[in-house]
């Protein structure tokens, strides 16, 4: 099987858990009894955002790229990450769905440092399978 077909096939993978995993959280109220469960769903956010990000990047053609940097790849993963994860902050908090004891800012800074987790594990698995790009 092919790089491309690889990373979207993990891709897909990664959503749907993610949708999963969250709906779940959501029904049963795990992120009350789980302390761990918003972690899990950060980093695999990232982690989905980022590969979703390189995949439309690096193959839906819009994007004429005469050479890939391990740079390109990086700043891709990041700042899809990050973008997505801070929009996530400001939907949970205007909406109420930030339920934090303690400093929300705190909350939001380990919510974002999980997402580019997530990002920087995204970033090896494209570097691992560089010379494909």
């Amino acid at each position: 099987m092919s790089f491309e077909r690889k990373t979207f096939l993990l891709t897909a993978i990664a959503f749907v858990c993610l949708v999963v995993f969250y709906s779940v959280a959501l029904a049963k109220q795990l992120f009350f009894y789980y302390w761990w469960y918003d972690i899990l769903l950060h980093f695999l956010g990232g982690l989905t955002v980022s590969l979703a990000a390189l995949c439309f990047y690096f193959y839906s053609g819009y994007f004429k790229i005469p050479l890939h940097t391990e740079n390109q790849i990086f700043y891709t993963a990041l700042a899809a990450a990050l973008i997505v994860g801070i929009l996530w902050e400001f939907f949970e908090y205007f909406t109420g769905l930030a339920f934090v004891i303690g400093s929300y800012s705190l909350d939001t800074a380990k919510d974002l440092s999980l997402d580019t987790f997530g990002a920087i594990v995204t970033y090896i698995y494209f570097m691992r399978h560089f010379h494909e790009l």
